[in-house]
This record gives C-alpha cells, structure tokens and sequence, in this order.
C-alpha cells in the first residue's frame, strides 16, 4: 500500500487544484492592479507603487499556477513529476500543444520568474542572468553589432491562454 506521501507525489487532482487557486490569485491580482487601493495602502503604511507590486505578485501566481497545470497533466498521463521549475521540459512531458516562439519565450520568462526573478534582485550568478536575459527575450533583428528586441506580453489573456493549453491532458481524461 502506498503511503500517503506516495499518493499525494502523483495526484493530478492536489496540483490541478492548487493550479487553479494560483489561476483565481493571478486573475484577482491582475485586476486590481488598475483599482485605487489608497486606503488599504495608507492601511498598512505601503509606500511602493501599488499597481507594480500587484502586478509582480499577479506575475508570481501565474507562474506558479502554469507550473502546477503543467504538473496535473503530467500526473494524469501516469507520469512521474519531475522537481523542476523548467516550463518548457514540463510543456513537453504533460504532451501539451505546440507552441510558437513567441510563448516559448513567455515559457521561459514564467520559469525566470519562477526560479528567481520573483523573489530576488538577481539570480546566483551573473551567468545566469545574462543567459535567462536573452533566452526571454524575442528578437526581431540580429546582427554583430545590434540587437533590436520586441516587447513581450504576459498579460492575463497571454497567460490564460497558456494555462488552457497546459491543462488540456488533465481535462482530457476526466468525465463530468
């Protein structure tokens, strides 16, 4: 008999779960990053921007919740689940749609933010930073001696999107 450890390990349903609590907090927090909180912040004596700080947090739990979707897929397909927070590995194992450059990089910007960016200023090592720099960013013209860039967005629609596309398995083998 397999212990309770064991069981929770592999439960599709304890991360689809926790994914979509991650999915409500990321929508909630997205939505109110336009709303005036003055009184809240005045509240508890918040002196930062409250529009960013919401919208880092909003960026947080939209990680996070791609990770644990990606993870009750993977659970579903009778896959062990990897301690990674690699999206794009994950995005491949839970057998998940294709996905075009342009998410790919949104994939990678969610793990940056995943692994560091949303809890520390900078990663372990500058290596990592300047490597995670230009593998979330889209390029549009490259040459020795100029890179111009494009903007990326990770708005809820983008993010959304994405977490429909990364649940898929896990709805796939349910019966309502």
């Amino acid at each position: 008999m397999k212990s309770t450890y064991e069981l929770r390990k592999n439960a599709p349903n304890h991360f689809w779960s926790r994914a979509n609590n991650a999915r409500f907090a990321a929508f909630y927090l997205f939505e109110s990053c336009d709303k005036d909180l003055t009184e809240l912040q005045s509240e508890i004596g918040y002196n930062g921007t409250v529009s960013i700080g919401l919208y880092e947090s909003y960026l947080r739990e939209a990680s996070l919740a791609l990770e644990l979707a990606l993870k009750s897929s993977i659970a579903t397909l009778d896959k062990n689940i990897p301690q990674t927070h690699d999206l794009l590995s994950l995005w491949k194992l839970a057998e998940a749609e294709e996905l075009n450059e342009w998410d790919k990089k949104r994939l990678k910007n969610f793990r940056t933010i995943l692994v560091w960016a949303g809890r520390y200023a900078t990663p372990a090592k500058e290596e990592y930073y300047l490597k995670d720099k230009w593998e979330r960013v889209p390029v549009s013209n490259q040459n020795k001696s100029i890179q111009i860039t494009k903007s990326l967005s990770l708005d809820w629609t983008d993010f959304d999107r994405l977490y429909s596309m990364a649940t898929a398995k896990f709805f796939e083998s349910k019966s309502f």
